[in-house]
């Protein structure tokens, strides 16, 4: 597979990119690119170059004061414990399974954030990751890449990338982890949990003592109108 054909702009850019960046960055690019080739190999997925984002209106009727999230899974097991955690924490979540579906809808949905995930039918998510980051309407939403296939190595040099994601995950991960992360990007408030035990039982011992405290102020105020008759 050329360089062309692995959806980083073709050889053009990356001779372009020599020319006004230096060779370092061409190097990453082409590091990146053979590692890209064979993530696509193994998982029968093929550039497409008609691929593109629909410039559509955003959806109307979205709820108002939550965070949206567009979830790519292909994984159908995966995105649906992916969507319950994010739910649980008041994020509403629109799920497609390909490529192709996020960027013909990313242009409708807006969305606060999208979790993408890199091993997909058609085309690969990195490929996704690089249309969504050269589209100057769509670049800034937070973008987190996760993979089952990819190495701390491969995320490593992808991160090196002009239109390299916010973050990165490696499969398996906790919903904990992930939620923490979407968090951080969305700037969104951690949900405060339920109180621990060590708390309750401080509580419980303070309010003990204030009713000792009342307690004892009641009796000797009975003492002393006593004593004072």
């Amino acid at each position: 597979m050329s360089v062309e054909e692995d959806g980083l702009d073709g050889e053009r850019d990356v001779r372009a990119i020599g020319e006004q960046g230096g060779e370092d960055e061409v190097t990453i690019r082409s590091d990146f690119s053979d590692v890209l080739a064979g993530s696509m190999r193994r998982h029968g997925t093929e550039s497409q170059e008609g691929a593109s984002l629909e410039d559509n209106k955003p959806v109307q009727g979205l709820l108002p004061g939550v965070r949206h999230v567009l979830l790519v899974e292909s994984d159908g097991a995966l995105a649906e414990q992916i969507s319950s955690a994010l739910a649980a924490h008041r994020y509403e979540v629109a799920f497609v399974p390909s490529g192709m579906d996020a960027l013909s809808r990313v242009g409708q949905l807006r969305p606060d954030l999208i979790v993408l995930g890199v091993e997909l039918p058609q085309i690969s998510g990195y490929v996704v990751c690089n249309k969504l980051r050269s589209d100057p309407a769509l670049q800034t939403i937070p973008l987190i890449l996760t993979s089952s296939d990819a190495t701390k190595q491969t995320f490593a040099l992808h991160r090196k990338l002009p239109t390299r994601a916010d973050d990165y995950l490696i499969k398996p991960f906790s919903m904990e982890q992930l939620v923490q992360r979407v968090d951080v990007l969305t700037g969104a408030q951690p949900q405060p949990g339920p109180p621990s035990l060590k708390t309750e039982s401080t509580t419980n011992r303070l309010r003990i003592a204030v009713w000792c405290l009342v307690g004892a102020a009641a009796l000797g105020l009975s003492l002393y109108l006593l004593l004072s008759r």
